[in-house]
């Protein structure tokens, strides 16, 4: 049987005039972790006010994602998408049941 799938949940917060920017240059941080890390199936980004944003990545495991939460940040191609956040609101991460 399949480990079942989990969510990273990470709610940041954008000022305002460095959104256009954020969504810019967010494309090039994700391949970059899709090309880095296997465990990696996919990511979605959602808003939830107009400073408020969640990404939703998706990973094979807890371990893996765990283990992407600690080493991502070190990764230059992330940081110029990190760069933009002007807060960290929230990082959790959840067990996909069905």
């Amino acid at each position: 049987m399949n480990e079942p799938l989990t969510l990273e949940l990470a709610r940041f917060k954008v000022l305002p005039e460095n959104v256009e920017a954020m969504l810019a240059d967010r494309p090039g941080a994700i391949e970059h972790i899709a090309d880095t890390f296997p465990a990696f199936v996919a990511a979605r980004l959602v808003r939830i006010a107009p400073d408020e944003f969640m990404d939703i990545v998706e990973w094979t495991s807890l371990e893996a994602a765990n283990k992407a939460a600690e080493e991502v940040p070190g990764h230059a191609e992330c940081q110029l998408y990190f760069r933009h956040m002007a807060e960290l609101v929230s990082m959790d991460h959840a067990t996909v049941i069905t």
